[in-house]
This record gives structure tokens, sequence and C-alpha cells, in this order.
């Protein structure tokens, strides 16, 4: 197929297609040839960075001129399935945050010619008498022109989530966030300590669709910067009721 977008300032035009090839029970290899447009509006950066300063700028359109991915899938029953895939692709109008002009006020920035290079695994248990499972490893190299790391994109990261149901009235559920070798500059003179973040929940259900719950929040009590200067909140309790209907 063929993809086409734009807005008052720029046109995108760029052929695409995907390739699925299955080689035995369960297991599978999917190839793609992407290269798209992406619009990104206010909404979008604040749900990236809440700290981003307002300015000129309210919309940005990334071009993604090469994006070549390939994954092999294996599922077995319906007891999990296991995921390994790369990625390399080159971006014009990138954008990013940075406060270089007044720290701790974050500024939207672009950036041109950048290229990424990513791989990871992925990894889902569906729910079973043991519990669920759903982990996420990913390697990323994401770089300028200058070869220099783009701000607040880890170079390596992870997340698991187990749950498991010790009763019909009592869940729980662990989860862990991790990341490493991030910079908070363009010229990569600042970077941020590894991230590390546990938690964990209980639920209980009182009645049909009512149930009372407890979080455990950075379970480890580490000085967690997502962004510079912003240290996310230490070990925490939370505890609260929700009701589904």
């Amino acid at each position: 197929g063929a993809e086409i977008a734009g807005n008052s300032n720029n046109s995108f035009f760029s052929p695409f297609g995907s390739l699925q090839f299955a080689l035995d029970k369960g297991l599978s290899v999917n190839l793609n040839f992407k290269p798209h447009a992406e619009n990104f509006t206010v909404q979008n950066f604040l749900s990236e960075n809440l700290y981003m300063r307002n300015g000129l700028v309210d919309n940005v359109m990334s071009e993604v001129k090469f994006d070549l991915g390939g994954s092999l899938n294996y599922d077995y029953e319906k007891l999990f399935g296991l995921s390994f895939w790369g990625n390399y692709s080159s971006t014009n109008n990138y954008h990013y945050f940075e406060d270089s002009v007044q720290k701790g006020f974050f500024d939207l920035k672009t950036i041109s010619g950048v290229k990424s290079l990513s791989a990871g695994i992925n990894l889902l248990v569906h729910p079973n008498l043991l519990g669920y499972f759903n982990g996420e490893f990913k390697f990323q190299d994401v770089k300028d022109g200058n070869s220099r790391y783009i701000p607040y994109t880890p170079t390596y990261s992870a997340k698991l989530i187990y749950g498991i149901d010790l009763t019909s009235n009592i869940g729980v559920n662990f989860k862990y966030t991790f990341a490493h070798n991030t910079y908070a500059d363009i010229l990569n003179t600042i970077s941020l300590s590894s991230y590390h973040n546990i938690s964990a929940g209980v639920s209980y259900n009182l009645v049909e669709n009512l149930s009372l719950t407890a979080d455990f929040q950075n379970i480890l009590n580490r000085s967690n910067f997502a962004f510079r200067g912003y240290k996310e909140k230490p070990f925490d309790i939370l505890f609260g009721a929700e009701y589904r209907w």
C-alpha cells in the first residue's frame, strides 16, 4: 500500500508493505517496511512530559523516512507467547525535550536525521493457576547525525508485571520498571542515574463489582528521576476502593 499525509507546512508519501511466514505450528516470522508520518499535538507532548513549557509550537509532524522491522513469534497453545523483535528507522523532525534555557522548564525541540536501532524480547504468560506474567526487555540506540543520544531515550529498559489470584476474593500483583543509560541533554554531558522501581498491589473483592485496594509504591525507596530535577515520590502506601459497572 501507500501512505499519504500532510498538514499546512508538510506533505508525506511513501509505499509500505508487510510479510508473514508460518514456519511451524505456533511459530511465525513477520517483516514490515512502513515509512510513515506521525502528527503530535500538545496533548501528546503533555502525556510525555507534564513539565513542558508552553511555547509557540503546538504540533509537530515527524517523518519516518525509513522504517524496517521484523519479529520471530512463538505461541504455545493458550499458555504463553514469546516474541523476539528488531527495528531500524530514520526520522526527520524528531521531537524531544530539554531544559537548556531554564532548569526545570522543558522546551520542545525537533531535530532531523535521527537514526534508531532497537531490539527486544516480549513474553506474555496467559492467566492460569500460577498467575499471569507480562514482560518486556528493550534495547534502543537513538542518536542524531552527530552520534549523540537523544535526551530521555534510555538505551536499556524493562517492564515486568506479575499477578495472581490467591483466592476468589484476594489478588496481588507486582511490577518492576528499569531504565539505564539516559541522558538529559543533547550534548550528552548530563546523565541520569539508573531507574529502578518496584511496586505491589493487593485487592480484595467485598461484593460483586466492589473491591478494596492497597498499593505499595517505590518499595525500594530509591531516588528515581524520570526527568532531571524531578524526583519521584519515595516509598508510599495508597488505600482505595474501586467500583466497576
